[in-house]
């Protein structure tokens, strides 16, 4: 279970967070001219917010960063926000430590494989084909399910390996700021 957090602490380390994202995405990100491929990891900082105050914060905070950073860059997508918003909660679902025995390693990969898998699979390939269809981004469904299917085979191992060395790498941080917060 979730530890209670005051909200303004909560409520700053996801605005921090969202800030973070914002940048790795939008500004550090890659996507070649015309295409729709984008490969960018703004999606760990709200992960880390996801699984350190769960599902309503991790939307929040994927809501507040793709709003921002639409209205910076490209322009808001009322559906791709939904979408977004629907990640972030789905991120409230993901591990927040690795595990003591090898058991609980086990059930923590299978909780980062099972979650980043169904935001790579319903969301990114699923949802976001029929929005790109609905905004003409792509001309069928088909064509954008192909890209957004490619899209997918890129971001998941690269989403899944970057989550799992964070996890690894900073448990004892983690468990720091979990305290903190």
């Amino acid at each position: 279970m979730r530890k209670i957090h005051s909200p303004l602490v909560s409520a700053s380390f996801s605005a921090m967070m969202a800030a973070l994202s914002i940048v790795l995405c939008r500004y550090l990100g890659f996507s070649p001219p015309d295409s729709m491929l984008r490969i960018e990891i703004g999606f760990l900082p709200i992960a880390l917010v996801g699984a350190l105050l769960g599902p309503l914060w991790g939307a929040a905070a994927y809501g507040t960063a793709d709003l921002v950073g639409s209205l910076l860059t490209t322009g808001m997508n009322p559906l791709i926000l939904a979408c977004k918003v629907l990640t972030g909660a789905l991120f409230g679902f993901l591990p927040r430590h690795r595990g003591q025995t090898s058991t609980e390693r086990i059930v923590a990969l299978f909780r980062v494989v099972f979650v980043m898998l169904t935001v790579g699979v319903v969301i990114d390939v699923v949802l976001m084909s029929g929005v790109f269809v609905l905004y003409g981004y792509a001309p069928t469904y088909f064509s954008a399910m192909l890209t957004r299917l490619f899209n997918a085979a890129v971001n998941l191992p690269i989403r899944i390996l970057l989550y799992l060395l964070t996890l690894y790498a900073s448990e004892s941080a983690i468990k720091r700021l979990e305290r903190s917060l």
